[in-house]
């Protein structure tokens, strides 16, 4: 279980093994749950237009093992505070399923500031004074 704060940026490391050689795209994905299943935030290589041919994983021959890590940088996570849960998937472009690793870690936001919701949004306010009208001076 790890502890973050409020606004905090993060990288994700899949690591893999390739037991035999990719005959077409890997796509590798992620997702951000909330605590009570919501999805908060979902996305993969192939949405992103990321793509990983079979030559980037390098030859896999009889009796070897390729290993690897696909990483994802996210810069910034605006989620207020709460418990939160990440899976991790490697499928095909058609999506046929490689590995799917559900609520493979649990995180928690502490900190932030009032507001509510699940996502805090960096919010600008600001006020003008659009006209001036005389009101009389009270006599009629």
């Amino acid at each position: 279980h790890f502890v973050f704060y409020f606004f905090f940026s993060c990288s994700i490391e899949i690591d893999y093994v390739l037991r035999e050689p990719v005959q077409s795209e890997l796509v590798f994905g992620i997702a951000l749950h909330h605590n009570d299943g919501t999805l908060m935030f979902g996305t993969n290589t192939h949405i992103e237009g990321v793509r990983f041919s079979s030559e980037d994983f390098g030859a896999v021959t009889t009796g070897t093992l390729n290993f690897g890590t696909v990483r994802c940088d996210i810069a910034e996570i605006p989620f207020l505070s709460g418990q939160y849960w990440l899976d991790v998937a490697v499928h095909r472009e058609d999506g046929y399923p490689y590995d799917y690793r559900k609520r493979c870690v649990h995180f928690s936001l502490r900190g932030g500031n009032d507001q509510v919701g699940r996502v805090a949004l960096k919010t600008s306010w600001t006020q003008s004074v659009s006209e001036s009208r005389s009101i009389g001076n009270g006599e009629s």
